[in-house]
């Protein structure tokens, strides 16, 4: 989520707080996630059905600006499938691996941003990137427990939120780069992109891995408060990223982002104590947050 172009060197205090509130929420984007498996709705499905409800709720606003909508659609297209196709994996791979490890796994995403930057852009080797290269591989080894060999993947979940995270570092780097696209428009392709991933997805893989078709009848039993209280969770969450990256600084950004990882990984230890959290995980967080400062930390300048 620190993919972001060139902005005044000043942070408004509103973007900032903006952003810094996005970072709370999704934090706790895991919680309606496992709520709804709970009541029925298995694995990848809440997701479909959580983004679908919330992309028929922004519909009629979408419809009233479709101007702008086809206006921007030729630049927000992809970065709306990719930031979906992000949000969709992640939201399935806390359904199918423990909470935590889904997490972290998806914040290594600093460091696949720098190996992008190294490998497709051209970029020069720094020691602010080895940096963050060196600390996302750690803690990639720690939260895979591979004490020795190769730090693999154990489960589908875990893949899912390793892939989210290199298609949040692709997609953040073409869906900030200064293009005159209003907020909601913006959001509105990320909510079809992340409908429309899921629904890839639970096409993609039999049903015994990613869950059976809810009933109708299941979705309406579905408690009606915690419903509308995700769908107030999600727009939020869209809106305010969005909104508050447009007007900050990219190192800003990235660091006041980095607070999604403490808020998760404190409220996934205290509601879910069937789950692992101890030094491990804790010394996982920390290194992973670690790539991440490193990966936002201030570029200098070349002198002329």
């Amino acid at each position: 989520m620190s993919d972001h172009p060139a902005a005044p060197p000043s942070a408004p205090l509103m973007p900032s707080l903006a952003i810094l509130l996005s970072s709370v929420l999704w934090g706790l984007y895991w919680i309606p996630m496992r709520q709804m498996e709970a009541e029925g709705i298995e694995k990848a499905w809440p997701s479909l059905v959580l983004n679908g409800a919330v992309l028929l709720l922004l519909l009629p606003i979408a419809l009233w600006r479709w101007r702008r909508l086809l206006d921007g659609i030729g630049g927000m297209a992809l970065s709306g499938l990719l930031m979906g196709l992000a949000l969709s994996l992640y939201g399935i791979s806390l359904n199918l691996t423990e909470v935590v490890r889904a997490i972290l796994l998806f914040y290594l995403s600093p460091a696949w941003s720098t190996a992008i930057g190294l490998i497709w852009l051209g970029e020069r080797m720094t020691a602010r990137r080895a940096g963050a290269l060196l600390f996302g591989f750690a803690g990639l080894m720690v939260v895979l427990e591979a004490d020795s060999g190769l730090p693999l993947p154990e489960s589908l979940g875990d893949w899912m939120a390793i892939a989210a995270g290199i298609a949040w570092s692709v997609g953040s780097t073409r869906i900030f780069v200064g293009r005159k696209v209003p907020t909601f428009e913006l959001s509105f392709c990320f909510v079809i992109g992340t409908v429309l991933s899921s629904a890839l997805l639970i096409a993609a893989f039999p049903a015994a891995d990613i869950g059976r078709a809810p009933g109708l009848d299941t979705v309406m039993d579905t408690n009606a408060a915690f419903f509308l209280l995700a769908m107030a969770l999600l727009i939020p969450i869209y809106v305010l990223t969005i909104w508050g990256a447009k007007r900050l600084p990219p190192a800003t950004v990235g660091i006041l982002l980095l607070g999604e990882i403490v808020v998760a990984v404190i409220s996934a230890a205290l509601l879910l104590p069937e789950e692992p959290f101890g030094p491990r995980q804790a010394l996982g967080a920390a290194l992973i947050i670690g790539a991440g400062v490193m990966e936002v930390l201030p570029r200098r300048r070349a002198k002329a």
